[in-house]
Parts: structure tokens; C-alpha cells; sequence
């Protein structure tokens, strides 16, 4: 292959031999031999070929490669419910897609459709800047965070949850110095996926969380089907103090965060209120507030076409023709108004509008 160390070439001197003789061993060593690091690792790249798949000529016909979509996959809590937070990616996801390979990764990184958030996650431009800024401060999703992520029904302004493992006290600071709404909860490890599960999430909202808080995230996953309502109040018996009475007054059906919370209002004050109750002649009512106060709730999501608008008021009206008192409220009564609203409530079983007449003071037989 190349010459022996100390042979002369015709017409050629040993200096010019040994040359040649270095030369070419370089040569052959450099192209058959060569090293490349991986994984932190020194490997002879010869005997890599027969680990390495061949490359997929088809590859850049491949919509995986251009475009980032995964499906739901992975983050499953035990309960066959499986989640993935929507454009956050770990480099397992990017593999799974077809997109693993290095120089696939660093094209959609020059090309803005990847950015690198933490060791080992990306992020596509669709992902939540909340939770982006968590991933990128070392820290996960957390408690409500969690059941938001999951589409459960969370109170506004419960902020950011996120979890932390210890000595992470840099990352926390950091992350606390930008924004005031951060709720951290230490953990002694993080998942091996993006989440933790959605039974450990409800078991720190009711650790974590006000009683009504804690009733209205519960109810909205037994709502969801996630959880029954059997297991929602054995999750409340496990939280803090505070929260252990909720389970009496936890109701499976409740169809939003404004309907739990006004019921539990009159729940806490000792009034007999039932949620979701067929009338005849008007059919499904949100609440039925003792035998006569009908409470409807109203919210952009649920009342915004004007055929619903019609229909509510056409029950509306045979509701008042049976003697029924109807009340409806708006979501910014319930949820920046609810001083007042309270207030309103109190006043009307104050007055009893909330109970049927007896015959006396019906005037009847006097």
C-alpha cells in the first residue's frame, strides 16, 4: 500500500523515500481510520458504518422534516389519559418525528422554526411563552398549570405554577424576578416526560390551593371524565386542612368555574342549591336555588351566537309564566365583580325569593 520504510525508489534518494512513506500512511490512516467525537465519546468511524442506518434518499420529501407536528403521545398518569404540552419538544419527540439527526435539528433551528430552550428541549413557535420561560429556567409545569394544560376549568389570575428541584435557587430567582405571578412547588425529582401526572397536579392544587379553588378545578375534571367524583373527594381528603370539607359539597356536572363557585357560595351558606335540574316547560336549568331562583350563567364561550341569545330568553319567559324568579350573570360578575354579586345573592334569600310561598303568606284563607 505504500512503500517500506527504508526502500529506495529508482532515481530517487532515502530522504525522498521516507517522504513518500509518511505521506501516504497519513493519507490512508486519514481516510480509513479517521475519529470523530460522539456522545463524549472516540469512535473509529470505519466501525460506525454498520451501526448506522442508511440515509432515506426520500428524506426531503418528508413533511416530517418540514414541519413540526407531533401527536399526542407519552405523559400518561396512570388513568389511560396521555398529554403532550403543544410546541414544546424533547430531542426523543424530534427523533420520533424523523427530525433527530443533528444537521436536521440545526436547519430548523437556522430557520427559526426550532429554538434550542434548555438542554435536550426545543420549542416551535406555537408553544406558550409561559411555559417556554419555565423550560428555559430549568423549571416544569406544576399544580394548576398542569390542569389548565390539560383544558380544566382554572379560576383567572391563579398564576404560573411550576416545579423545582432542590438547589435549583438561581433558576428560581431568576424567573421570579421577572414576573410576580410564579407559584413554586419543590419536588425531589422531575418527570421523566414534559409533565407530571394530572393525579399528582389535583393533589398539589389541594395542597396548594384555596377551598374553592380546589372545588372548582376537581369538578371540572370529574366534568372532563378524567377523574370520578368518587375519586375527586378522596383527593380532597388528602390535601390541607382547609380543603378537607370540600368534599361534601363537590357535584358531579357542573358545566364551568362560574357555575361551581356561585353554588358553592350558597353551599357555604347553608342554602339549598342543586345544579343542572330539568323543569318542565323549560328545560335545563344551570342552578335551581331553593324551589323558586333559577340562576343562569352567561359568558362570551357559551352565549355569544344570537340563537342562543333567543333560545335563553324564550326559556327565560316560561321560567317567570311558573312562578320562577330568573337571574343571570355575566362572568365579570362573577369573577371581577363578586363583591357585589355576593352581596346581590344574599339579599335576595334575604327576602326569600329563593322559596316557595306558604298559603298564609299567600294571603290564602285570611
Amino acid at each position: 500500500m505504500w512503500p517500506a520504510r527504508g526502500v529506495r525508489l529508482a532515481g530517487s534518494n532515502w530522504f525522498l523515500a521516507e517522504f513518500v512513506h509518511r505521506t501516504a500512511r497519513a493519507i490512508v490512516i486519514h481516510r480509513f481510520v479517521g475519529v470523530r467525537k460522539d456522545r463524549g465519546h472516540f469512535r473509529h468511524t470505519a466501525n460506525m458504518r454498520s451501526e448506522t442506518p442508511a440515509r432515506n434518499t426520500s428524506s426531503r420529501n418528508n413533511p416530517a422534516t418540514s414541519v413540526i407536528a407531533i401527536p399526542s403521545a407519552t405523559a400518561s398518569d396512570g388513568s389511560g389519559i396521555s398529554f403532550r404540552i403543544r410546541g414544546i419538544y424533547s430531542r426523543a419527540d424530534l427523533r420520533a418525528l424523523g427530525v433527530g439527526e443533528w444537521r436536521q435539528i440545526g436547519k430548523l433551528l437556522n430557520e427559526e422554526r426550532l429554538t434550542r430552550i434548555s438542554r435536550g428541549w426545543y420549542a416551535s413557535p406555537e408553544a406558550d411563552p409561559d411555559i417556554v420561560a419555565l423550560f428555559r429556567n430549568g423549571l416544569r409545569p406544576g399544580c394548576v398549570t398542569v390542569c389548565q394544560l390539560h383544558g380544566l376549568w382554572v379560576p383567572p389570575g391563579s398564576g404560573l405554577h411550576a416545579i423545582y428541584r432542590d438547589r435549583q435557587t438561581s433558576d428560581i430567582k431568576q424567573l421570579q424576578s421577572s414576573r410576580s405571578d410564579v407559584v413554586l412547588h419543590r419536588v425531589s425529582s422531575f418527570p421523566k416526560g414534559q409533565l407530571i401526572s394530572l393525579a399528582e397536579a389535583l393533589a398539589h392544587v389541594v395542597e396548594c390551593c384555596d377551598s374553592e379553588t380546589a372545588l372548582i378545578i376537581l369538578e371540572s375534571a370529574v366534568n372532563h371524565r378524567m377523574i370520578s367524583l368518587a375519586q375527586a373527594q378522596e383527593i380532597s381528603e388528602q390535601g390541607k386542612k382547609g380543603n378537607r370539607g370540600i368534599a361534601k359539597h363537590l357535584r358531579a356536572g357542573a358545566q364551568s368555574g362560574s357555575e361551581s363557585r356561585v353554588r358553592y357560595f350558597f353551599q357555604k351558606n347553608q342554602v339549598i342549591v342543586e345544579n343542572q335540574v330539568l323543569i318542565n316547560e323549560v328545560g335545563w336549568v344551570d342552578l335551581l336555588v331553593g324551589e323558586k331562583l333559577i340562576i343562569e350563567f352567561d359568558s362570551d364561550a357559551h352565549h355569544s351566537a344570537r340563537i342562543d341569545y333567543l333560545n335563553d330568553r324564550n326559556r327565560d319567559k316560561a321560567a317567570i309564566a311558573a312562578g320562577y324568579l330568573v337571574v343571570r350573570l355575566s362572568y365579570p360578575q362573577i369573577w371581577y365583580e363578586w363583591e357585589e354579586t355576593q352581596e346581590f345573592l344574599m339579599e335576595l334569600v334575604r327576602k326569600n325569593k329563593h322559596r316557595e310561598k306558604s298559603a298564609s303568606e299567600r294571603g290564602v284563607g285570611a
